[in-house]
């Protein structure tokens, strides 16, 4: 039996790229009343941009991509309410972002 010469195995070299988790963190008065207005901020750590999400007592829910933090909003509520903040994700890294209503 005659060994012939030992075949290189191909390489394959992957380069990826491991993103920070981001954070988020509401500031502000949210509890707002009926016809009143105030500035909202979310302090965003991570890898900008980021895309964020919202919801309010009425289970509403708005998402928002800022590229620079803090992100300040004025909100101005139909009705009394709270603000919460639901979710944060880097926009470079899909992501799913599912929601139930309170």
């Amino acid at each position: 039996m005659e060994l012939g010469t030992p075949k290189q195995a191909k390489r394959t070299f992957l380069n990826f790229r491991v993103w920070p988790i981001p954070s988020a963190t509401l500031t502000g008065t949210t509890a707002i009343f009926k016809g009143d207005s105030t500035r909202l901020g979310v302090a965003l750590t991570g890898t900008a941009p980021w895309q964020f999400a919202l919801a309010s007592g009425t289970s509403s829910l708005s998402v928002l991509l800022a590229t620079q933090s803090p992100f300040v909003l004025t909100v101005r509520p139909d009705i009394t309410t709270n603000y919460r903040l639901i979710s944060v994700t880097i926009c470079a890294v899909p992501a799913l972002l599912a929601v139930r209503p309170s």
